[in-house]
């Protein structure tokens, strides 16, 4: 799977640079969202959060439902790639009554991460031009 990924986020970046062609900005950042959700499933919304998903990590219910931005989450779930818990507060005890969202990468999830991690790591050693 990890090599899948791989290839994947390869070809991700490939769409990049063909898309480089295109008139306008809002037409690459929609041809590299149709070829995120080709190759992995999902938009690039939901890949940023993925990307910062974290077993510790909770984001206030109310904030996500406002901005609509929790399309993003139930996107990632929907397509196996975290577990989503609603709890009440935090695990320390702060924010009493106030439901919180907490993300967790599944196996797939984790190697996206991974993979994005990776591609980060490769891109900050190629030189600059």
């Amino acid at each position: 799977m990890g090599n899948r990924i791989a290839s994947i986020m390869l070809s991700l970046l490939f769409s990049a640079s063909v898309v480089a062609s295109d008139s306008s900005l809002e037409e690459k950042i929609q041809s590299l969202n149709d070829a995120s959700i080709k190759s992995v499933g999902i938009s690039l919304n939901a890949l940023a959060y993925l990307v910062s998903a974290s077993p510790n990590s909770y984001m206030p219910l109310w904030h996500l439902e406002q901005s609509g931005e929790i399309a993003y989450i139930k996107e990632l779930e929907k397509a196996g790639y975290v577990k989503v818990n609603i709890t009440e507060g935090l695990p320390d005890g702060q924010m009493r009554g106030e439901k919180q969202v907490n993300i967790v990468p599944l196996h797939s999830g984790l190697e996206v991460q991974r993979c994005m991690l990776a591609l980060k790591h490769n891109n900050s050693t190629q030189p600059t031009q």
